[in-house]
């Protein structure tokens, strides 16, 4: 074995050419090259394919990591990790589960929900002993029960005695076994191997490491190239090359820091999402400022890969950004982020143990791949959420799926009984309440719903043998192949996307061969499932001209031009060692020990070596919350402190502070486009950033912060005609109809799934609950019918709760049902058809309106508000206009009644005019037109008293109870009561100053004038 020490990766590239650049002795023959990571690979290969005088390709070289090359020559190894943990498992949880010596372990294993993750450490464990400290295995194997040092294990014992079960199991001693077969590597080539072998820049070796590269070494031709940075204190005139030359031990005075040097910068941020837009900017500034620089010459290592890779999509993605343009490539992702059928598989694995949300069921119909297989559109997300709402689906598959839950014998709210409602209500519909046993049909499903609920009802059925396939324990070999039939039966990913289909079959492969065959539980099987996706990184590609953003693996070592550390943040940097209090490892440390914070800092240091022109770190110095100051992770700050060795400012500035740069905690801030001359290192290209600051340094609106300003929009024209249903909805809510009409929000009304059964029903599910079934008594039903149809719709509360609720809504329906007329006439439909003048033309207005004799009726089961008496008015103003005769309006709520009186036939076609004015005006500007407060306010009219003398204190109450998220977007209180008067109100006081009074007035006085005893 040959050893080589290299001052940099492009001359152990230089070296290695030279070692292999001779011939081979069988032409056909590989070399084996060992890479510390696959980006250095790709490198490597690049390299070789350039060496000597005519470049060319890279051919006949296999590359493998050091882990790889130690599985191919020990390929059968009975103690390696991923095999042991399943033995360990096998024997605590069969022939030694009552062992008395494995009390300690077993307690530990019997408060875990599951025990492959206890194995598998357990595992790894003795691996690290027979790695670190054969001679503490050697030991227990033969008895003993001490540790390395001698001294008794106490409460660890349990671990010499499993120790000496797994020999027993495996038939094996593992250091002998070791040692048979380092004898043979050194008496004759190793079988599959090349002659020729170099191990590369590798990490910091052990004496197990050295053992086998010495025997290797007698029948091949083994190079060890290690990376040795040299220590030049000529290292030249910019803070990169000294600071490099300074990390590799060089002695010298500090230089003076440069002006302008920028082959060192520190970019200060805030959390995650900050540091990716300061990336995004210093990356664009760094291009701009050197155009021969090229993204294939940049590296960005992050030691959370996972965490920074759906930021940076977004981040760069953003396409009036010159960042949009640049090729980033994202890598050393883990398996379950970038393939959506393994992060299916896991959910489905832990499907059994949820609660089967409605939410969660919804969230896994609607993934591509599940969705394509059962035809769901994305345009039918929102009609899918609603029927699985309607029908009262909140959690729990079906009544057995609960009963694990603790709750047994209700069956409604169920995806079993939410279904079943469903299908039913396709031939049926819920107006004569007839039910099919417990099932009552679902109303309003419509014939373009029939294929959707098909779909649905396929797919849940087919996710309940799922569930019921995983409640069994099995085989690993079973459990794989139970996997590829739930995949199979659930996801249909698009030609496109068939590698995900290939990638996991291919990691449900790897977990049949290395597992034994003994049973084992889901949540077992689950974990083994996420080490494999979760711990496994996916495949990426390296060399191809992108921009890379990797982990702190791949990369090491690589050159780059320019280097980004980006997030080596404290609690993410450098990484802890695991503080398992029984791995012996840690009583008596020894030097070649394991350490990740050790390795982590030499990440850096390797990071800092591979710049060739810059390095950019990017790191988190003030909380995203506070903007108050965080600690900087300690090898930063150690970086920090070799500047202030390497170089002064002259000016007391210290150089780590001078290289430094604090960035805003928004992108938006003025420092950025020049406003701050103290701070012109600031730069930015976000060109909807600088808008935002230019707007930020006009003047300050004068309206509430927080609503929304809305200038005047052009009118709507009335042309088309109004529906009398548009006219009446916009009187009961005139800022909610502004924004649906004209600018298309409903603000909080998107349909979403509840999980929660109705414990506690708030004061709108309770009044939908008795409105329907008040609607239902008056429309003649029978009391039991109603009542069980309120209890098949899954509305109330279960058991006793939902049968009080039940009475109370019953009663109180009952009794508002009494006061109704004895003798109503026959209903009757009418037919509107209007032409209202409005100014200068005719608006067409049409609609519905029933009648019982000569009056409109209307019964509420809650409390009679203005909103119910304004559509009643609108209703009869309608009637009025339209046919000849005395009407009348009556509505009636809880506790009290309203009528009115149609006035002349010409009249209500007046009023409808100025209605359809103020229609037309409100959805054109936002309109304080409160039902309750221009109630109150007309109120105080029509009795004589001035509403300007009442205090403001009087009108909060029916704000408050009229407010809501689409109020709240233009008006607080109390200044909605002082709005002034800008527009001209049709039929309104043209004395009146506020804009409240003078809509009040011309919406109300009317129906008060109107209103007669009921």
């Amino acid at each position: 074995m040959r050893i080589h020490h290299l001052p940099t990766a492009e001359a152990l590239a230089a070296r290695l050419g030279e070692l292999w650049s001779g011939p081979r002795l069988d032409p056909f023959a590989f070399d084996l090259a060992v890479v510390p990571g696959a980006g250095f690979q790709r490198w490597i290969s690049q390299q070789l394919s350039l060496y000597g005088a005519d470049p060319g390709i890279c051919a006949g070289v296999e590359f493998a990591s050091w882990a790889a090359l130690e599985r191919r020559i020990l390929p059968d190894d009975p103690w390696r990790p991923e095999k042991l943990a399943w033995t360990i498992q096998s024997l605590v949880d069969g022939e030694a589960a009552e062992d008395p010596a494995l009390a300690v372990l077993r307690r530990h294993l019997d408060a875990a929900p599951e025990h492959y993750s206890a194995c598998r450490r357990i595992a790894f464990q003795f691996a690290g002993y027979l790695r670190h400290r054969p001679a503490l295995i050697g030991g227990w194997l033969a008895g003993g029960d001490s540790d390395e040092a001698g001294e008794p294990l106490r409460e660890d014992a349990w671990q010499a005695h499993l120790c000496r079960l797994l020999g027993q199991a495996t038939g094996v001693d593992p250091l002998q076994w070791r040692g048979e077969a380092l004898t043979r590597l050194s008496d004759g080539p190793a079988p599959g191997l090349p002659r020729r072998i170099a191990v590369l820049a590798p990490i910091p070796l052990d004496p197990a490491a050295d053992e086998l590269l010495t025997a290797l070494g007698n029948h091949h031709e083994v190079d060890l190239l290690l990376l040795t940075p040299e220590a030049d204190s000529a290292a030249g005139d910019h803070l990169l090359g000294r600071l490099q030359s300074h990390l590799a031990g060089a002695a010298g005075t500090s230089m003076p820091l440069p002006a302008g040097d920028a082959s060192v910068q520190v970019h200060l941020s805030h959390g995650p999402d900050r540091q990716v837009e300061v990336l995004r900017e210093v990356l664009t500034a760094t291009f701009a400022a050197d155009p021969g620089l090229e993204p294939r010459d940049v590296a960005v290592l992050t030691p959370t890969p996972d965490l920074f890779a759906p930021l940076i999509g977004a981040a760069f993605a953003v396409p009036d950004h010159p960042a949009h343009r640049f090729r980033v490539q994202l890598a050393d992702r883990s398996v379950s982020q970038v393939n959506p059928l393994a992060g299916l598989l896991l959910d489905l694995l832990q499907l059994p143990d949820s609660r089967a949300e409605a939410s969660t069921v919804l969230e896994l119909a609607l993934r591509p791949a599940v969705a394509r297989k059962f035809g769901l559109a994305a345009d039918r997300r929102d009609r899918l959420v609603e029927l699985v709402e309607s029908s009262g689906i909140r959690w729990g598959l079906s009544a057995r799926h609960r009963e694990r839950f603790g709750l047994v014998g209700f069956e409604q709210n169920t995806w079993f009984a939410g279904l079943q409602r469903m299908l039913l209500g396709v031939a049926l519909d819920e107006s004569g309440l007839v039910t099919a046993k417990t099932v009552l049909p679902l109303d309003d499903v419509e014939s373009t719903d029939v294929e959707l609920i098909g779909a649905l009802t396929e797919l849940i059925g087919r996710i309940v043998r799922v569930v019921d396939t995983f409640g069994q324990p099995a085989s690993v070999a079973e459990w794989v192949e139970r996997c590829r039939a739930a995949i199979g039966s659930l996801a249909a990913p698009s030609a496109a996307d068939e590698w995900q289909l290939a990638d996991l079959w291919s990691g449900l492969a790897r977990l049949s061969g290395s597992a034994g065959p003994g049973p084992v539980g889901r949540g077992d099987f689950r974990r083994v499932v996420e080490h494999e996706f979760t711990n496994t990184r996916a495949r990426a590609t390296f060399g191809n001209g992108s921009l890379i953003v990797a982990g702190l693996e791949s990369l090491r070592h690589v050159p780059h031009r320019v280097v980004v550390l980006l997030g080596w943040d404290a609690e993410h940097y450098p990484r802890s060692a695991p503080r398992d209090g029984d791995n012996l490892l840690r009583r008596h440390p020894q030097p070649t020990d394991p350490d990740p914070a050790a390795f982590d800092r030499q990440v850096l240091h390797d990071a800092v070596q591979a710049a060739r022109q810059q390095l950019i770190v990017i790191c988190r110095a003030r909380s995203e919350a506070t903007n108050e100051q965080v600690p900087l992770a300690g090898p930063v700050l150690d970086l920090l402190a070799a500047v202030d060795d390497v170089a002064a400012t002259g000016t007391g500035v210290r150089a780590s502070e001078a290289i430094s740069i604090q960035h805003p905690l928004q992108p938006h801030d003025p420092a950025y486009f020049g406003a701050d001359p103290s701070r012109s290192r600031l730069v930015s290209a976000d060109r909807n950033a600088y808008r935002a600051a230019l707007a930020g340094q006009e003047q300050p609106l004068t309206s509430t912060r927080g609503r929304f300003q809305l200038d005047p929009l052009p009118p709507l024209s009335l042309d088309q005609g109004v529906s009398l249903d548009e006219l009446t909805g916009f009187f009961a809510h005139p800022t909610r109809a502004l924004l649906r009409v004209r600018a298309g929000l409903s603000l909080g009304d998107r349909p979403q799934a509840g999980d929660d059964l109705p414990i506690e029903p708030d004061h709108l599910a309770r009044w939908q609950v008795g409105n329907r079934v008040l609607q239902r008594l008056r429309d003649g039903q029978p009391f039991e019918a109603v009542q069980r149809a309120e209890w098949l719709r899954g509305e109330v509360p279960p058991f006793e709760l939902g049968s009080r609720e039940l009475h109370s809504v019953l009663e109180q329906a009952g009794s508002t049902v009494a006061v109704l007329p004895a003798k109503l006439g026959e209903p009757t439909l009418h037919e509107i058809a209007l032409a209202v003048p409005v100014g200068d033309r005719l608006v067409p207005l049409s609609g519905r309106v029933v009648s019982h004799g000569n009056e409109l009726l209307g019964v509420e089961f809650s409390s009679l508000q203005a909103r119910h008496r304004l559509v009643a008015w609108l209703r009869l103003l309608c009637l009025a206009a339209a046919e000849p005769g005395p009407w009348r309006a009556r509505v009636i709520g809880k506790g009290r009644r309203a009528a009115y009186q149609a006035p002349a036939p010409e009249i209500a076609l007046e009023l409808l005019g100025r209605y359809l004015e103020l229609y037309q005006l409100g959805l054109s500007r936002p309109l304080p037109a409160l039902p309750r407060l221009g109630a109150q306010w007309a109120g105080y009219l029509v009795s004589g008293r001035n509403p300007h003398e009442v205090p403001d204190s009087a009108y909060r109450t029916n704000w408050e109870y009229d407010q809501d998220a689409a109020w709240n977007a233009f008006f607080s209180y109390p200044s909605v009561l002082s709005v002034e008067r800008e527009v001209e109100i049709p039929g309104a006081d043209p004395a009146e100053p506020r804009l409240l009074g003078a809509l009040a007035d011309a919406i109300w006085t009317p129906i008060l004038a109107g209103e007669v005893a009921p």
